[in-house]
């Protein structure tokens, strides 16, 4: 016959785990993250960008904050100042090109993409075919540099 154990301690640690790791994922994740920042925040976050006070590596967070409340030319400023610790790093280098593509400043983002094509020419070349930098392909300094991207992409 089956001997009949106590079904309290069990339950215990069941509920003691269950709770530390909706504590830890709170914590940690997402979850405890405001889905809506107030608009006070990102004048605050870009008074940050334009004083750069901040250590250069949070510069990243800043920025995607501020691309997703369409304050794209201080997102690019905010990428740009990342940069200048993690100049290699591809998601930053793309993110600052579509926010000055969206921003609207050619001449910025041409030097940018100068600059990517001689250390990065496949990513420059991606980013020009993306569809927020198709509004400056009618100029014919990007359409020329599309075409170097490409062939050094091909070397």
């Amino acid at each position: 016959m089956m001997t009949r154990r106590p079904r309290t301690p069990a339950l215990i640690v069941l509920l003691a785990t269950v709770v530390l790791g909706l504590g830890y994922s709170f914590t940690l994740g997402n979850w405890g993250r405001a889905a809506a920042k107030p608009a006070g925040n990102l004048e605050n976050l870009e008074r940050l960008v334009l004083a750069g006070t901040e250590k250069p590596k949070a510069y990243f967070e800043i920025g995607q904050q501020l691309r997703q409340a369409k304050r794209f030319s201080t997102a690019a400023k905010a990428y740009r100042l990342f940069l200048a610790a993690e100049p290699q790093n591809q998601d930053a280098l793309l993110y600052r090109a579509t926010s000055l593509a969206q921003a609207g400043d050619a001449n910025e983002l041409y030097n940018h993409l100068v600059e990517m094509t001689q250390s990065n020419p496949k990513l420059a070349a991606d980013i020009l075919e993306r569809p927020e930098c198709l509004a400056h392909m009618k100029d014919t300094r990007f359409k020329e540099l599309a075409g170097d991207a490409k062939a050094q992409a091909m070397d």
